[in-house]
């Protein structure tokens, strides 16, 4: 008997313990198991999308619960990571109810020949990059396009740039602006780079329309031919908007 009330007074010494407790242990499973399928969703999605638009298949290889990699060649050279939020965190669950909550993808294009200027596109939103992008950006010329606003566009080459902005362009670019990062044409591999935002709730329609996007810049871009001398620093920018 004594022993009895012995776990009956420890179970209700630590009852309040395990009512916090549950939460987090039940935010952990759930997470885990939505990180599990999220990566299938990403898998495939990336998968048909690279496939269609660039006639690639990708190896999409998951390196850790919150990391994949994915790559593939035909010519035309991809490779990118994808980056989760952590949804084993019960923050996680919390924070989503008053904000919705991305996932990153960064995307790289090899190219057999350069493009026809050096360019940047990137978010004013994003205040940490573009600083980070602004004190490597003083051999490039900012150039207004009508109705982009919300993102910094700068080249070594202005009148080549703006060929690149044709109607398509600028309104995808200014619709998708909530998860598009930046974006950098650049002469040396890789000659474009990505950065943008999706969720497992929009990522069907994101992954089609901003890889499309992508390949329309590339194509454009690659139809200019490109200058005698090269911008050697878009080599330190891309590692400066990478950098932690």
């Amino acid at each position: 008997m004594e022993l009895v009330a012995i776990l009956i007074y420890l179970f209700v010494l630590l009852l309040p313990l395990l009512v916090l407790l549950v939460p987090f242990v039940l935010a952990w499973w759930r997470g885990a198991k939505s990180i599990q399928r999220i990566h299938r969703l990403y898998r495939r999605a990336l998968g048909i999308t690279i496939s269609r638009l660039f006639n690639i298949n990708i190896e999409y290889s998951v390196v850790g619960p919150l990391e994949a990699t994915f790559e593939g060649k035909n010519g035309l050279g991809v490779v990118g990571k994808v980056f989760l939020a952590d949804r084993r965190a019960y923050a996680y669950y919390f924070i989503k109810v008053f904000k919705e909550i991305n996932d990153g993808v960064i995307l790289e294009l090899m190219t057999q020949r350069p493009p026809g200027c050096s360019m940047l596109i990137i978010s004013r939103e994003r205040r940490k990059l573009l600083e980070k992008a602004l004190g490597y950006a003083e051999e490039l010329e900012t150039i207004d396009i009508p109705y982009l606003s919300e993102f910094l566009v700068m080249t070594d080459n202005i009148l080549a740039a703006q060929r690149i902005f044709d109607a398509f362009i600028v309104r995808e670019l200014a619709n998708l602006r909530k998860y598009l990062a930046y974006i950098i044409i650049d002469y040396s591999s890789p000659q474009l780079e990505i950065f943008f935002e999706i969720n497992d709730k929009k990522y069907a329609e994101l992954i089609p329309r901003i890889l499309t996007l992508t390949k329309r810049i590339v194509d454009d871009a690659l139809r200019i031919p490109p200058r005698k001398s090269k911008l050697e620093v878009m080599k330190m920018l891309k590692k400066a908007l990478k950098a932690k």
